[in-house]
């Protein structure tokens, strides 16, 4: 088994608490980390947020994850596929303009003025999305 880093975007109200028993037994298969929450340095966009997760799985490809979407009608997105700890290992590679709304605003303050600025991400702008302890963060 090849343990991957995938990230996905889903409806902001879902959580792995709540996914069906036959989901949760179907992810269980996966030996998955599953977070209830956002992924690291992320925020929610028009209902949706981006999640990180961990899963063991012999092959892992985008049209497997999909498939178990749409056995569940689930309306995820594949974001990104890594395995996770061989960070040079792509199966996806995160598009950086479809994450950009959901990375968090850049926040600076004046060291003079003490005045907080804050700015959206752009596309120019060096991404750096936190993984699991043990593997490098994804640069974009």
């Amino acid at each position: 088994m090849i343990v991957y880093d995938i990230h996905l975007i889903m409806d902001a109200t879902e959580d792995s608490t709540t996914f069906p028993e036959d989901l949760q037994a179907e992810l269980q298969t996966l030996l998955s980390e599953w977070p209830s929450f956002p992924a690291i340095g992320t925020k929610e966009n028009l209902g949706r947020k981006v999640i990180h997760a961990r899963v063991q799985h012999p092959a892992l490809t985008e049209e497997v994850l999909l498939t178990l979407f749409t056995q569940f009608s689930l309306n995820w997105e594949v974001l990104g596929i890594r395995e996770a700890y061989s960070p040079y290992s792509l199966v996806k590679q995160v598009d950086k303009a479809t994450i950009l709304p959901y990375i968090n605003d850049i926040i600076e303050v004046d060291p003079v003025t003490g005045v907080i600025t804050t700015t959206p991400v752009d596309i120019t702008d060096t991404i750096y999305l936190p993984l699991y302890a043990g593997t490098d963060s994804i640069v974009l």
